[in-house]
């Protein structure tokens, strides 16, 4: 990247968990202008969990840090004038303060949420509000060893993301990250509970991996255009 980070985050084993779904039943829940992706056309939503021991910004991190970051992402595929980017759906986070940034910045649908019980292959989380719809448990471990997904297959599509774009009032605003190529290992998983979505296939086996730990760098958010304008 050309310009310079202003936050990081050290992202700790990521969990991916990845269903497809019907492209009709997505679509409505994308808004326009964007173009809901599709892999050979497939449509697909995922569950991407992750913790941070380490997250602060580039300057005066001893005074803007966070610690023990949880969070859970729960996104599906877009493309904005070609290119290829994730939509965040709903985003549950422990950081209140995230919360607070993530949705007065960028009108990111940020959730705040319990998370109990966590270690290196669990992870369980309920929403602090008490809604049942926000509840999720599983036990994931890694079963292969860690490989780097080529170019052109389903794993490097739906891992290999380094935007997102968000709808702010009338506009349309770009956010993006960067890390080094994701490692990642096949895994062995036990759902327990998974509320997250009404229609995530309960009946369809998920692809789940778990990547290696890593550093990602967190670069400022850009305008890209006007939502109004963008649909003509």
């Amino acid at each position: 990247m050309k310009r310079p980070w202003i936050g990081v985050q050290y992202w700790e084993n990521p969990i991916f968990m990845h269903w497809p779904v019907p492209y009709d039943m997505l679509r409505p829940l994308v808004p326009e202008p964007f173009q809901l992706d599709t892999f050979h056309g497939q449509a697909w939503i995922s569950i991407v969990l992750f913790r941070s021991p380490r997250s602060h910004l580039r300057w005066g991190s001893g005074l803007f840090s966070l610690s023990s970051l949880s969070q859970v992402n729960v996104r599906t595929y877009i493309r904005f004038y070609e290119e290829p980017a994730v939509y965040f759906l709903t985003v549950y986070t422990n950081s209140k303060l995230s919360v607070l940034g993530a949705r007065w910045l960028l009108s990111l649908p940020y959730q705040h949420a319990y998370f109990d019980g966590e270690s290196r292959t669990s992870f369980r989380m309920k929403q602090t509000n008490g809604d049942s719809s926000g509840r999720f448990s599983a036990h994931v471990y890694p079963s292969s060893e860690c490989f780097i997904p080529e170019k052109h297959t389903l794993a490097h599509w739906l891992t290999e993301r380094y935007h997102f774009y968000t709808i702010k009032g009338k506009h349309i605003v770009k956010a993006t990250i960067s890390h080094m190529p994701w490692r990642l290992s096949e895994a062995r998983y036990n759902i327990k509970q998974n509320n997250l979505l009404a229609f995530t296939p309960e009946t369809r086996d998920p692809l789940v991996h778990v990547a290696s730990s890593q550093t990602t760098y967190l670069y400022p958010p850009q305008v890209r255009g006007c939502q109004a304008l963008a649909q003509f």
